[in-house]
């Protein structure tokens, strides 16, 4: 006997888009039925073939995620202590097409005016994009004519299909933790190696403190000198730093002056990051849901492809981790 989603469909008395649906779109399912449906097929040892799929649909079964890597070596996704961000998308997106019928490919590559996409509409049914696009990249990747989704720094892309961070929230909560502190005289420490979302992050932080001091210097013995400086004269409360980089950085460098950061002020980072992992105990943070974020990218990328939407724009609050959590 064939066991095929029309046989689990009779079994359990649902249509076959309905057990369909339950392997592939499951929030779309009752869980009541969507376990009926999962228990049946697990009893007959039916699985999803994501190649008999592909052929119903006239697709290739192939979603593709791009790693842009640029060719300047300091640009942060070519950064070792960066790469665990990258690690969380495509752990989270390997986890995601395991309940649907596509196979999930990464492409890394150094340009995306290098692409060509005649030979990628061959090859996927959809893109998945890593890393911060220009308009112009962008408007060129929408040329192509494929379903696509912009992931992680997109929200200055409002005209295109975006899962993106909201890095001026971020700094809001950043300055609302710090006045729920008592904090009436905070310090952003702010950096520039990320020209789009750490402004973003300053101006969200300033909403909150609109005349905070702020630490803008790139030689880390400038910034802690006025840091120092600062201290000495009484003139700060509390810490807010752009991201965790620079919080460890800054705690550690200061540490070995003599002088305990943690000790004496709340402090706030931004990424929950791995860094954050060196020091004896754990400041406040920003968790920036990567991992969300890339799901809801890759969830909406397939209602793109089914046409069941023809814009997505989503927008993610990072949240806060307090601290010690």
């Amino acid at each position: 006997m064939k066991i095929d989603s029309y046989t689990i469909a009779k079994l359990v008395g649902v249509s076959q888009a309905t057990v369909s649906r339950a392997f592939t779109r499951p929030e779309k399912v009752s869980e009541a039925t969507r376990m009926k449906i999962m228990e049946t097929a697990e009893s007959l040892g039916y699985k999803l073939d994501k190649n008999a799929s592909a052929l119903r649909r006239k697709g290739t079964n192939t979603i593709l995620l791009l790693y842009l890597k640029r060719d300047d070596g300091h640009y942060w996704t070519n950064v070792k202590r960066n790469y665990w961000i990258f690690s969380e998308a495509v752990l989270a997106l390997t986890s995601f097409f395991e309940s649907q019928p596509y196979f999930f490919e990464v492409k890394q590559i150094n340009s995306i005016f290098a692409l060509k996409g005649n030979e990628l509409k061959s090859h996927c049914d959809g893109i998945l994009i890593y890393d911060f696009l220009t308009q112009e990249e962008a408007r060129f990747i929408e040329s192509w004519d494929i379903p696509y989704v912009i992931c992680h720094r997109a929200v200055h892309l409002e005209d295109f299909n975006y899962s993106a961070t909201d890095n001026y929230a971020g700094g809001v909560i950043q300055g609302e933790y710090l006045k729920s502190r008592g904090c009436r005289n905070p310090v952003y420490i702010m950096d520039r190696e990320d020209p789009f979302s750490h402004p973003l992050r300053l101006k969200g932080f300033l909403s909150v403190y609109p005349e905070s001091l702020i630490i803008d210097r790139e030689d880390i013995k400038e910034r802690i000198g006025q840091l120092l400086a600062l201290h000495g004269e009484g003139r700060l409360d509390g810490i807010a730093f752009v991201n965790d980089m620079f919080l460890v950085q800054t705690v550690t460098e200061v540490y070995r002056s003599g002088t305990d950061l943690m000790g004496q002020y709340p402090l706030i980072g931004y990424d929950n990051s791995t860094e954050l992992q060196v020091l004896e105990k754990k400041p406040a943070t920003l968790e920036i849901g990567i991992d969300q974020i890339y799901r809801d990218g890759a969830d909406a990328l397939l209602r793109l492809i089914t046409k069941e939407e023809e814009r997505v724009n989503l927008v993610h609050s990072p949240r806060l981790v307090a601290e010690g959590e």
